[in-house]
């Protein structure tokens, strides 16, 4: 039987139907049907993992690329579901982390564009990272080791300072997780 846009009943019951489980999900009514992954999921799933996985290898290159990039989008999932811009996002953020948002913005745009080319940025390069060794004896380097870190880490040299990035993602992760109760 048609209804008065000219689909089938069925068709509008089972689209009602998604759209409510959807909802259900925790995603809007506005977004409902155009993202697939929950800011929650991406935050639980992708973004917090990654950094796990750094963690435990903290002085891999790779894994500090790819948890910046992580949890820098984390900025995308939260404005698309709550339909704003990124910008607002990202502010809010920048505000509560001072630099530490920064540091992981220009490591995420280094990653992608081999430079941090963002006026907002921290004048970061790809491949300009320090590999800090661990303060042990035989292999702690006077001037870049930390007296205490036994694991090393990566530090991130820019116009800003120097800064341990392990420490910059975990500051941003606690901030996205005060600021965002759909995350929790």
């Amino acid at each position: 039987r048609p209804r008065d846009d000219g689909k089938p009943a069925r068709l509008q019951t089972r689209r009602r139907r998604r759209r409510a489980e959807l909802l259900c999900q925790g995603r809007s009514a506005a977004t409902a049907g155009r993202i697939g992954m929950t800011p929650k999921d991406y935050f639980n799933e992708v973004a917090v993992p990654t950094v796990e996985e750094f963690r435990s290898n903290p002085r891999d290159r790779r894994l500090a690329y790819l948890a910046s990039v992580a949890v820098f989008h984390i900025v995308d999932h939260v404005a698309k579901a709550r339909v704003v811009s990124n910008n607002s996002i990202e502010k809010r953020i920048t505000l509560e982390t001072l630099d530490n948002f920064r540091i992981v913005r220009g490591v995420c745009s280094a990653t992608k564009h081999v430079y941090d080319n963002d006026p907002r940025g921290i004048g970061f390069s790809a491949g300009s990272e320090v590999n800090r060794p661990p303060a042990r004896w035989g292999e702690a380097v006077w001037g870049v080791s930390r007296w205490g870190a036994p694991t090393g880490g990566i530090d991130i040299s820019s116009a800003i300072g120097r800064h341990d990035l392990l420490t910059s993602l975990d500051i941003c992760i606690a901030a996205f997780k005060r600021n965002f109760p759909e995350l929790n």
